[in-house]
């Protein structure tokens, strides 16, 4: 019997057995604007386990997510008002969402 393949959730990094992932298939045009945005070698694919699914479905969970990402890395750099700047990128992911061909 042939071994199930794993794959590493994108958000949480756990290794899970695919078949039980959502898995995304990155498009020749969505790897050219990763690309662009500096991602050097930009994976095929990007599998997200059933809990980080669930909490980016959810736009209010992953606004929160994103949030407190981008606070996290500003605070290891070392900028000025973290909390400040992270909830203006919140709020410019929100507007964008509800907007997304803006």
């Amino acid at each position: 019997m042939a071994k199930a393949e794993s794959v590493n959730c994108a958000v949480c990094a756990r290794s899970r057995p695919a078949e039980k992932c959502h898995i995304f298939v990155v498009t020749e045009e969505e790897r050219k604007a990763l690309q662009a945005m500096g991602e050097k070698d930009p994976p095929a694919r990007y599998a997200y386990c059933g809990s980080c699914f669930k909490t980016l479905s959810n736009p209010e969970t992953a606004l929160q997510l994103a949030k407190g990402a981008v606070e996290h890395v500003l605070r290891r750099s070392g900028a000025a008002n973290p909390e400040r700047a992270s909830e203006k990128f919140r709020q410019a992911l929100a507007n964008k969402i509800q907007k997304p061909n803006v």
